[in-house]
This record gives C-alpha cells, structure tokens and sequence, in this order.
C-alpha cells in the first residue's frame, strides 16, 4: 500500500499546487534544466545522471527558490508522509547531488 500512495502522490504532487513562472514539465534555471515529463536532467545540455531522490530533491529546490527548508519538509516533499527516514538521509542525498551539479559545471 505504501508503494501504491507514493505511486499516486509523485504522479499528482506538486502539479496544481506549483504557484511559480514554470511550467509544470519543464523547469530551467540559468544553464541547468530539468524535464518533468522525460525524468531528465540537463547542464549546458549535457545530461547528468541523478537518482530518482536526488531528481525529486532538484525539483523541489527549482520550484521554491530562495525557499529555505527543514530536514522534515524535504523529507514530506522528496520521501513522502509513509516514509519514515532518518534526517541525516536528507544530508547525504543534499551532499551527493550539490557533488553532481558542481562535477557539471553548476
């Protein structure tokens, strides 16, 4: 059950509660871009490969910017309510994808 809601939760979070200038698809921040609809995520063109935690904690963080976050928040945004993880988790995945986009040239 709990893979199910959080099936149903990605496919329908952030959609009609999105209340910035981007599209829902497509979100492009300087030379960086993520591709909703594709799972994709592009700098300069460039493709860099991101787990599928580090694309939902991109999108989060592109869709709020200059939006500060509490371990717990990005947990509920990234993770879900069903999902109990330690908050040293939201660290790890923080340092692994500032890694990628610094390795990219972001």
């Amino acid at each position: 059950m709990a893979r199910v809601k959080a099936l149903i939760r990605r496919a329908t979070f952030g959609k009609s509660t999105c209340s910035n200038k981007f599209s829902s698809d497509l979100l492009e921040v300087c030379k960086l871009a993520l591709n909703r609809a594709e799972c994709t995520c592009t700098i300069n063109g460039t493709a860099l490969r991101l787990t599928v935690r580090e694309f939902d904690l991109l999108d989060c963080f592109m869709r709020h910017p200059r939006q500060a976050f509490s371990r717990g928040q990005l947990i509920q945004y990234v993770w879900g309510h069903d999902y109990f993880v330690d908050e040293n988790v939201v660290d790890v995945v923080v340092r692994d994808l500032r890694k990628k986009l610094e390795e990219g040239g972001s």
